[in-house]
């Protein structure tokens, strides 16, 4: 049965990291999408989630094989896990997002290029070859 255990666990955590990337990649981020939220209950859930599935999944292995019951079960978890990923639409919900994020880098970056640039050699590299001409005797003193 852990290995049912561990593959509902995957699955879940899964899909609440999908829910994640839909919820914080909105760049309307409400209370759910915040840093803070993104930081603490997010991505700890997640990690926490594929680590303890892969851990209970890992745990009936010397023990193969399974049951025949416990094969349809975990195949039946992975199908809805499956099935519910592909109801998300999450390609779909982040490609809007996407092409906003798209145009606000292209309307900072003409931004930053419409401003004159000033190049200038750093000081200290004037102080060396000013050093050197002068030891050979051609520079400034």
């Amino acid at each position: 049965m852990f290995l049912l255990y561990g593959v509902v666990a995957l699955g879940i955590s899964f899909l609440w990291f999908s829910l994640a990337l839909i919820c914080c990649r909105n760049p309307k981020t409400r209370w759910y999408g915040s840093e803070f939220m993104q930081a603490y209950i997010w991505t700890p859930f997640s990690a926490a989630g594929l680590a303890l599935g892969l851990l209970l999944a890992r745990k009936p292995l010397p023990e193969f094989p399974p049951s025949v019951l416990e094969m349809l079960l975990v195949l039946a978890a992975i199908a809805a896990a499956t099935v519910l990923y592909r109801l998300m639409n999450v390609k779909q919900r982040l490609l809007p997002y996407k092409k906003e994020e798209e145009k606000a880098e292209a309307a900072t970056v003409f931004l930053q290029t419409d401003s004159p640039v000033v190049r200038t050699t750093p000081a200290i590299f004037k102080i060396g070859k000013r050093f050197h001409r002068s030891r050979s005797g051609k520079g400034e003193k």
